[in-house]
C-alpha cells in the first residue's frame, strides 16, 4: 500500500527542489530500510533540518528522507550519489513518522492473509 503524499509536496518539489552531491555525507547509523522514520526522529535535535525527495543510487532515483545539519547531510540508511529534495516543516514529520506504522501493519497484513497461486 502506497502512502498518500501530502497536498503540495509534489509541487514543492518541483519548484523549489535543490540537488546536493553525496559528498562528505556523515553517516548516522539507524534502523537499516526506515529513512522517512529515522530522518524524522534526528530532525528534532536542534540546528537538524529534514529533507525529502530522492536520492541517487546505482542510476536509480528512489524516494528518500534525510537530514542537513550546518550545510552537511546526515544521512540514516546508505549514503546516496545524489539527493534532491526539499526541507520540510514540523507538520509533515509527523507524516513521515506515521509510515512506518502504515508500512509494518501492510506487512502483518500480507504475511497472514493466505496467497492464491494459479
Amino acid at each position: 500500500m502506497a502512502p498518500q503524499v501530502p497536498p503540495g509536496l509534489c509541487k514543492n518539489l518541483l519548484a523549489n527542489g535543490t540537488f546536493i552531491a553525496g559528498r562528505d555525507v556523515v553517516l548516522v547509523q539507524m534502523q537499516l530500510r526506515a529513512c522517512h522514520e529515522n530522518a524524522a526522529k534526528l530532525a528534532r535535535r536542534k540546528g537538524v533540518e529534514l529533507w525529502t525527495g530522492f536520492g541517487l543510487e546505482g542510476g536509480v532515483w528512489r524516494v528518500h528522507s534525510w537530514c542537513v545539519e550546518a550545510k552537511r547531510i546526515l544521512e540514516t540508511t546508505l549514503v546516496h550519489e545524489l539527493y534532491y529534495g526539499v526541507p520540510v516543516h514540523k507538520p509533515f514529520h509527523e507524516f513521515l513518522l506515521k509510515l512506518k506504522s502504515k508500512r509494518h501493519k501492510a506487512e502483518v497484513k500480507a504475511k497472514s492473509d493466505p496467497q492464491v497461486i494459479s
